[in-house]
Formats: structure tokens, C-alpha cells, sequence
């Protein structure tokens, strides 16, 4: 069943369209890796997904509500991981997750035993510091914590790996896998071609304003294939 299902997609800033006619379908249980160049326009399709800026044309159902709506039940089913993590930088890391979760409407006893149960031994974990003072690293994968709250119904991760170590990026790698096996669906993207090899069951090069599905002939790594094809992204 499609979690995502995005159909003749467009968006104009102004003069200047972004996204032209794009179409991509994420089902349950399913990793979906989106590539591009830098102002290709995966963060702009994104936010759309997410009904942070408003579609120009076309059709979007995610998890079966358009985004633009704004329903508090949408936003309990969606995990986000972006750039601008919107933490308070004068909270310690509990402290974000628990207004997170409060947010959220999961009970801070649900909260905390995920928090321990799947981060605990981490830094973040650990940590007694206000959040301004985390390392970049360490804020993303807060955000990653937060993301994975709760197990909503999908996920939409826009270049969650950047500035983590390998252990951190080991641990991400761990979560989206769980996240899998519980049936979601998990849009992940990245300019880093090994993360959508390691982790994307299928994946699409943004370009020109639209998707193109990236197929892989003979089993071939999708990396490869995008190079192949595409001279590289």
C-alpha cells in the first residue's frame, strides 16, 4: 500500500519552477532514496510532502491526508529529520524530547523507554548539556532521536548523515532497519550515493524538475548506476 503517493507535482517560486510534473510512490515496509543536485529542489519537495510551503498543481496523499490540511493526526504519523532541527537551544536533550513528545501526545514513560532503550549507551544519551552546546553531530542525531519517536507511519530524512561519525552513522543505519521491519515507509535524501546504496530498496534522481526512477541493470549498486547514467550528482 503507498504511504507516499505524490502525482504531477509542481512548484513555482515565482517565475522559476522547481518541481515539474514529479510523481513518486513510497509503499509500506519500503526505503526510498532520492538523489539530486544541490537546487534540484529535494529540500522544496520535501517540505511540500511535509505542508510547510503550499503545492503550485498536482496531487499529494501521505498516509492518506493532503499536508496542506495542517490535521494534528498527520503530523502523529510523520517523523522528520531536516537541516533547521528546531530544537531550544536552552533545553538539554530530555528536555526537547519531552516537549517533542508532549507535542506528540506519546506519555513521557513511553517516551523515556524508547529514549533508553534505543539510545541509551549514546552521547546524546548521556548528555546533561544544553542542546546549543552540542556538537553538530550531536544535534543531528537528536534530531534523528526525535525522528524515530513514538515509530509513526513514515519518515522523511533529508540528508540525516551529515556530520555523523561511523559509529553514529552505524546506529542510523540500525534505526531506519527497525523502522522498516515495523512497516513504514522511509523517504531518505542524500547526496551521499553510499547511503542510499546501504539502506533504499528503490531510488529516484531529481532532476530538471522531475523524478526519474533510477534502475540498476544487473544488480548493479543504484551508486553506479546514477554515475553511469548521469555522470554523476
Amino acid at each position: 500500500m503507498a504511504i507516499i503517493d505524490v502525482t504531477n507535482l509542481s512548484r513555482s517560486f515565482g517565475k522559476s519552477r522547481i518541481l515539474k510534473d514529479v510523481s513518486l510512490r513510497v509503499d509500506e515496509g519500503s526505503v526510498y532514496g532520492l538523489a539530486g543536485l544541490n537546487g534540484a529542489g529535494k529540500t522544496t519537495l520535501i517540505r511540500v510532502l511535509l505542508g510547510l510551503i503550499r503545492r503550485s498543481g498536482g496531487g499529494v496523499s501521505v498516509c492518506g491526508f493532503d499536508p496542506w490540511r495542517h490535521e494534528p493526526a498527520f503530523y502523529r504519523m510523520v517523523g522528520v529529520a531536516l537541516e533547521s532541527d528546531g530544537f531550544y537551544g536552552n533545553l538539554g536533550v530530555r528536555d526537547n524530547l519531552r516537549f517533542f513528545a508532549e507535542a506528540k501526545g506519546i506519555p513521557w514513560g513511553d517516551a523515556e523507554r524508547y529514549f533508553g532503550e534505543y539510545w541509551g549507551g549514546t552521547d546524546i544519551y548521556e548528555s546533561k548539556r544544553k542542546v546549543k552546546y552540542l556538537s553538530r553531530g550531536q544535534r543531528v542525531r537528536c534530531g534523528l532521536a526525535r525522528a524515530f519517536l513514538g515509530w509513526p507511519k513514515v519518515y522523511f530524512l533529508d540528508e540525516p548523515t551529515v556530520s555523523l561519525d561511523f559509529r553514529a552513522y552505524e546506529h542510523f543505519k540500525a534505526m531506519v532497519l527497525e523502522a522498516k521491519s515495523r512497516g513504514t515507509a522511509v523517504l531518505i535524501s542524500s547526496h551521499q550515493l553510499g547511503v542510499i546504496d546501504d539502506l533504499c530498496d528503490r531510488a529516484g534522481l531529481l532532476a530538471g524538475g522531475r523524478v526519474e526512477e533510477v534502475e540498476r541493470p544487473g544488480g548493479t549498486a543504484f551508486s553506479e548506476a546514477i554515475i553511469s547514467k548521469y555522470g554523476g550528482i
